[in-house]
């Protein structure tokens, strides 16, 4: 194996996983995310059958992995042909092979172009920590995702077989593309970021720290989404109450803030993956404003509200982080002030 695999593929923290461990656990988790995502499709929900998914985890390991070990070509490669390998062994036998290998490689097109973005503006330890990071990677996912869009619109009019999105009319093929890929990387990739990234040990003590406190922000957040989106259904079926669906879409929203404000950009990405995700599966099921009636036509609604609920907690958390880095300096530099004042 070349000898630039073995190379570190994180040179933050220190890891219990030598080099070569570390490539294999990327590579397995690239061939697990993309195997289970076709056998449970839970783990990547659609609107309908026959539909783009509303999150696409395996974009997002994908990604993640790219962007860590990016400048590392042979493992690159490596992690592309897992992606691809294992995304079109379903359709082997089919005759949505051509179409399914197409798609594949807009996806790697798109995450190329997210990773490789981030990785040579700010580097491979890319970190969510301050306004600037966030907001770049809000722009280079909405660049990213309106190509992969644009390109799977594309794909689906180009006589390749069956694919499963080629009945749908290219213009809402690419917008329901790229609304879903962006859902991906805010909801998803976020966190890997936040996870993966220099300081993620910091983040790991304060876990220990107050493990229970952790624990039971996460499940408040995620508790108050559900009955945000599931509350105003039933009480109309069991009371008659009509409150409308809507009212208390965004209950955990000011827990999730204060919780993205005191903890930090890790904990703002956690808990936008805690509402988001919830959210979803409650709209898959039925229930919340985004529910009622044809979940595909909503889906857009509720993809857009979650997107803007994390870039704003991203944005919280980074500058309250800031804040608090510019506080700590202020504070060294007084204290020094008067070592110096009385010393003399």
């Amino acid at each position: 194996m070349d000898s630039k695999i073995a190379a570190p593929a994180n040179d933050d923290d220190n890891s219990t996983l030598s080099p070569l461990a570390l490539d294999v656990t990327w590579l397995i988790s690239i061939g697990a995310v993309m195997a289970m995502v076709g056998i449970w499709s839970w783990l990547s929900p659609r609107p309908e059958i026959g539909q783009v998914a509303v999150l696409w985890l395996p974009n997002a390991i994908l990604a993640i992995a790219l962007l860590r070990n990016w400048g590392r070509p042979i493992f690159c490669m490596l992690a592309v042909l897992v992606f691809v390998g294992v995304g079109i062994l379903p359709s082997i036998q089919t005759d949505t092979m051509r179409g399914a290998l197409a798609l594949l490689i807009v996806d790697i097109i798109e995450v190329g172009l997210l990773a490789g973005g981030l990785s040579l503006w700010f580097g491979k330890m890319f970190r969510l920590n301050t306004a600037l990071n966030v907001t770049a990677f809000s722009v280079i996912s909405i660049f990213s995702c309106l190509v992969g869009g644009a390109l799977a619109a594309l794909v689906s009019q180009i006589p390749l077989g069956t694919t499963v999105i080629e009945t749908q009319a290219p213009l809402q093929v690419g917008v329901v593309w790229f609304t879903s890929d962006l859902a991906t990387y805010f909801l998803v990739l976020a966190p890997f970021i936040a996870l993966t990234g220099k300081g993620r040990n910091h983040f790991w003590s304060g876990i220990k720290q107050s493990p229970l406190m952790s624990i039971l922000g996460a499940f408040l957040v995620m508790l108050l989404t559900f009955i945000g989106f599931a509350l105003p259904q039933w009480l109309a079926a069991k009371t008659g109450l009509a409150l409308g669906p809507s009212g208390l879409m965004l209950v955990a929203f000011p827990l999730a803030s204060y919780l993205a404000f005191t903890r930090g950009p890790t904990i703002a990405a956690l808990t936008g993956s805690a509402i988001g995700i919830p959210a979803i599966y409650a709209t898959m099921s039925g229930f919340g404003p985004f529910g009622q009636g044809n979940a595909a036509a909503n889906v857009f609604d509720m993809q857009a509200t979650l997107i803007v609920c994390v870039f704003t907690l991203l944005l919280i958390g980074a500058m309250a982080d800031q804040m608090r880095a510019r506080s700590a300096a202020l504070e060294r530099a007084l204290d020094e002030a008067i070592r110096v004042r009385q010393g003399r």
